[in-house]
């Protein structure tokens, strides 16, 4: 139990450092600025390397300019592998080690089983995973693809000799997926539907995890009310509202699982008739916001049972009752 408080705090310390770094992105990463492609570069660069490092050194701009990049933003770069390499670890060497530990019946009178059974441990045990999804999403739409591997080759460049053996491990977790954000107002919402087909499960797929545990994490939000909200939301036209962590939580953690996504009807069906028969657009983490009309629109199982809900008739019933309210 107290492995998965520990696990869950991590997973919220991580995700705090990615939004606050993420506000911290020199431009000259976020920029395709020709001045600075032979200094910034992506993962090509890896093909390359001594080639272009000798081209920096002949030439007294670039040299110049490299040296500015390094002394600017050493520090910061720093801070960013550790943050991406966090993700990566917490996935890897935590999450996926606690969960075999526990399979294999190295905690005395712990299992899968028992931590399932209790109250907190269901809690804890669900949000282990959930953070984990939310991590590799910020990471992916706080940093794009092009963005991360920039970040990622200066801090190699000017690191290198005393970076550690993990870096290869932390480059193919981080490699782009062709996956762009885009901006509204301001306000970055989810939309894999812009992404390359197969993101995000191929994308989360880069840890594998236990198959066992998602199926039982997605089993327990589908019907435990594991955090009993229903209580103080008892109306039925409230439950949406009592169970919108818990929604948010089944929505991410589903990536893990694509074939319930795919062929699982009837369990698709159950999922979008509990929590979002009136509730289509979600906040996954702390104004992180997704249309599931638009996230699940490649996925069979889960866009049939979103359409059997979106219906018309239903949606002016429900904006109606909403006008009477206010």
């Amino acid at each position: 139990m107290e492995k998965a408080l520990e696990l869950s705090s991590l997973g919220n310390a991580i995700i705090s450092e990615l939004l606050k770094i993420s506000q911290l992105i020199p431009q000259e990463f976020k920029s395709n600025d020709p001045k600075y492609s032979d200094i910034i570069m992506d993962f090509k660069y890896f093909r390359i390397i001594e080639m272009q490092e000798k081209k920096i050194e002949n030439d007294e701009r670039l040299t110049e300019l490299d040296e500015f990049i390094r002394d600017s933003y050493s520090k910061i770069l720093l801070r960013f592998y550790l943050a991406f390499e966090s993700v990566y670890e917490y996935g890897n060497d935590h999450l996926n080690k606690f969960i075999n530990d526990l399979s294999d019946g190295e905690y005395i009178q712990q299992s899968l089983d028992t931590i399932f059974q209790d109250q907190e441990g269901r809690q804890l045990i669900c949000e282990t995973l959930y953070l984990y999804a939310v991590m590799m999403l910020i990471m992916d739409i706080y940093f794009p693809g092009s963005v991360r591997e920039r970040l990622i080759i200066s801090y190699y460049r000017y690191f290198s000799e005393n970076s550690d053996s993990s870096i290869d491990e932390v480059c193919k977790f981080c490699r782009s997926t062709g996956y762009n954000p885009v901006k509204n107002d301001g306000i970055i919402h989810f939309q894999p539907m812009s992404a390359p087909r197969g993101y995000p499960e191929n994308y989360f797929n880069r840890v594998p995890m236990n198959a066992e545990f998602v199926s039982m994490v997605i089993d327990t939000l589908l019907a435990e009310d594991v955090y009993h909200q229903m209580q103080k939301f008892p109306l039925n036209d409230h439950r949406t509202v009592a169970l919108a962590t818990q929604s948010a939580m089944l929505f991410a953690c589903l990536y893990f699982s694509p074939d319930t996504l795919i062929n699982q009807n009837s369990r698709m069906r159950e999922i979008c008739d509990k929590f979002f028969n009136n509730n289509w657009i979600i906040s996954i983490y702390m104004g992180l916001t997704v249309n599931l009309f638009d996230a699940w629109a490649n996925y069979k199982a889960a866009n049939g049972a979103l359409l059997n809900i979106l219906q018309p008739q239903l949606i002016k019933e429900i904006t109606v009752a909403n006008h009477q309210t206010l």
